[in-house]
């Protein structure tokens, strides 16, 4: 790490950190000026995505790693869903039997789209 530990530490390791020099307590562009919030909102999906999972569930729900993942990858599919629905279909949701039926059918040739479109491509 660069510096020396010392012998009688029960810590192990120390390093020293200058507030003044750590670019995470006092970043060079402020976090309240306007040039740090476009560049923050240049955030790619995977980052703003785990960033709402993040607030999302709080404290880790799982303690195994795997349930952790398959929970994830559950919540972020559907996520994925929820905005391609939105998409291809608008945010309002079909209110009566003619609309599902228009709903449920505008997703059959969707998925039928698709796998002309893989057919294709293989």
């Amino acid at each position: 790490m660069g510096s020396l530990c010392d012998p009688t530490s029960k810590m192990g390791p120390m390093v020293h950190v200058d507030l003044e020099k750590n670019g995470r307590l006092s970043p060079l562009i402020p976090r309240d000026s306007e040039r740090f919030k476009e560049l923050y909102n240049q955030r790619t999906v995977a980052e703003r995505m785990n960033a709402h999972l993040k607030g999302r569930i709080g404290e880790r729900p799982y303690r195994r790693e795997s349930h952790l993942a398959i929970w994830t990858f559950a919540w972020a599919l559907s996520r994925h869903a929820h905005a391609w629905r939105i998409d291809e279909f608008g945010a309002k949701g079909p209110s009566n039997l003619a609309d599902l039926i228009d709903h449920i059918n505008k997703l059959r040739d969707a998925r039928e789209v698709v796998a002309m479109e893989r057919a294709e491509a293989a």
